[in-house]
């Protein structure tokens, strides 16, 4: 895998229905799909505000693992939660980034309860 400071335009899948680009160099985020109103593209820029927030104060934004728990990825997913509730490989970062947004977007925060702290 290429060093995370160094993938651009990494794709966060919004609700089955959006794509936004996270370019990791310069911290910055670019819808990449189509956006069909102003409604929309307010959900759209809120729900990739919190996901770069909750990702970057889990993992700095790194695909890297827990120590005292079996946390890892981006969003640092434990076992029983990417087994009960996402898909693919909780290793690969854009199954991570997936289902960390799918997550959000339903409204699932307390899975990251310990960093609200710092993403709130």
């Amino acid at each position: 895998m290429k060093n995370p400071s160094s993938v651009i335009g990494l794709c966060l899948i919004l609700a089955g229905s959006f794509s936004i680009g996270y370019n990791m160099d310069r911290y910055e985020l670019a819808v990449v799909e189509p956006i069909h109103n102003e409604k929309e593209a307010q959900t759209v820029s809120e729900l990739a505000e919190l996901s770069v927030m909750v990702a970057y104060c889990e993992s700095k934004i790194r695909n890297v693992g827990n120590l005292a728990s079996s946390a890892y990825g981006i969003f640092q997913f434990i076992d029983s939660t990417w087994d009960n509730r996402c898909e693919g490989d909780k290793d690969n970062v854009e199954d991570n980034i997936r289902c960390g947004v799918k997550l959000l977007n339903l409204g699932e925060y307390h899975h990251w309860d310990s960093s609200i702290n710092c993403w709130r």
